[in-house]
């Protein structure tokens, strides 16, 4: 029997100034907390419109989710980094005192430089004491040493991304998280491999999700494809290919007076209004 952890990348709501709205922050704080089997909350992934948000709003976003439920288990995503200065920089600030686990995206830096790949993240596993996940969704890191880097760190808890890692002593020894809504729901036998999904989509469809795909895979199995299945597939495609994913993510928060659909630039709300109502039609179809 599997136990796959289920990791919720967390929605900053914005008020029509663009602010961070505290108050709906609490709402979907306690919306997620109903959500009996989330494991984890990342904060400030490429769903958060991160680049806009302060280190004085990190510490306010953090202290709103510990306010509320301090419980949870608080994974922050570090962002804009360039070189291992940079990663090193951040983690000596104090914003990040409160937390133990953290996600580093990985500087694009070509494998040709293994070694010191593989030094300066021995280098940063030391010093700093968190729960650390790598990045890979570029299949920047070979698996090799991804695996020389996890034999040297127990501190190296998982890494996040978007492809099957074939190097059974690497899956034997961490955990392999996917971050990617179209592959995850669309081939269902890459569920057999892996130990948990990070999706946005569970701050809207946790129900759906749960009921009708993890507690099957947990249990082994047949996903039924049913019309409730085929439009779930049909609203990602929209959410993915048609429209900015949240803008419509917030839309669908809207709908259940969670937050507002208000979003920063460079990200865009949904201008045909046509596919606000399509997407709402199918929301209903799937949760009613």
């Amino acid at each position: 029997m599997k136990n796959l952890e289920l990791f919720i990348p967390l929605i900053t709501p914005l008020d029509k100034k663009n602010n961070i709205d505290y108050f709906s922050l609490e709402k979907l704080i306690l919306y997620i907390n109903n959500l009996k089997y989330i494991n984890y909350i990342i904060l400030f992934s490429n769903f958060s419109e991160y680049s806009f948000i302060t280190n004085n709003e990190i510490i306010d976003i953090i202290n709103c989710i510990k306010n509320n439920n301090n419980n949870i288990k608080i994974i922050l995503k570090i962002n804009n980094i360039y070189n291992y200065n940079d990663i090193e920089e951040k983690l000596s600030q104090n914003i990040y005192n409160n937390i133990n686990y953290i996600i580093i995206d990985y500087p694009n830096i070509n494998n040709i430089y293994k070694e010191e790949i593989i030094n300066n993240f021995n280098k940063i596993f030391n010093k700093f004491k968190y729960l650390f996940f790598i990045i890979n969704i570029k299949n920047n890191i070979d698996d090799n040493i991804l695996l020389k880097i996890k034999n040297k760190n127990n501190n190296f808890i998982g890494i996040i991304n978007n492809y099957l890692i074939t190097n059974y002593e690497l899956i034997n020894k961490i955990k392999i998280f996917i971050n990617n809504d179209i592959k995850l729901f669309l081939n269902n036998k890459i569920f057999n491999n892996i130990d948990g999904i990070i999706s946005p989509l569970l701050n809207i469809l946790f129900n759906f999700i749960y009921n009708k795909i993890i507690i099957k895979i947990n249990n082994n199995q047949y996903i039924e494809y049913d019309e409730k299945y085929y439009k779930f597939i049909e609203l990602i495609n929209i959410l993915y290919n048609k429209i900015n994913p949240i803008s419509g993510i917030k839309y669908l928060l809207n709908i259940i007076n969670i937050c507002k659909i208000y979003i920063k630039l460079p990200c865009n709300n949904i201008e045909n209004i046509n596919l606000y109502k399509k997407i709402k039609k199918i929301y209903n179809l799937i949760n009613y």
